[in-house]
């Protein structure tokens, strides 16, 4: 009787260890779709405007480029036209619409970064639903 008390308390504890042992597979495998899926959202990407072009229309997308001085056309009310280039490839630009207020920080200056987001049309041009303008003093390191 002895050993079959024994046999049925080792089963019982290999029994044990396979359900702890299941347990905390499907919890790494859960704390790992976490991570990956909070990273994978977490993460801001823009595209250069040389990239955009590259990629042809694309509906809701960042493109982040230089504002090329002179080009800002207010065309009634919040409408607006303008030019944007690629910082690396000043040559190479895209034509932007956006309709809204422009931020605060925008200046109508060669150095001025934007980054917009908003679809990039199939006739090359930018439609911008949001108008974010880099401030250069905010991201440099103080001397």
């Amino acid at each position: 009787m002895g050993a079959d008390r024994l046999s049925a308390t080792m089963r019982s504890l290999g029994a044990r260890k396979i359900k702890v042992l299941i347990a905390a597979v499907v919890a790494i495998i859960a704390v790992g779709a976490l991570i990956w899926l909070g990273v994978g959202r977490g993460t801001v990407y823009y595209y250069t405007v040389s990239e955009l072009k590259a990629l042809g229309a694309v509906e809701n997308v960042r493109v982040s480029g230089r504002f090329q001085e002179g080009t800002l056309v207010r065309q009634g009310g919040t409408h607006f036209s303008l030019t944007i280039h690629d910082r690396d490839n000043p040559s190479d630009t895209m034509a932007v619409i956006y309709d809204g207020a422009l931020p605060d920080t925008f200046k109508q200056t060669a150095e001025t970064e934007v980054v917009l987001e908003g679809d990039h049309r199939a006739d090359g041009t930018f439609q911008a639903h949001t108008f974010i303008a880099k401030c250069p003093s905010k991201y440099e390191a103080a001397p």
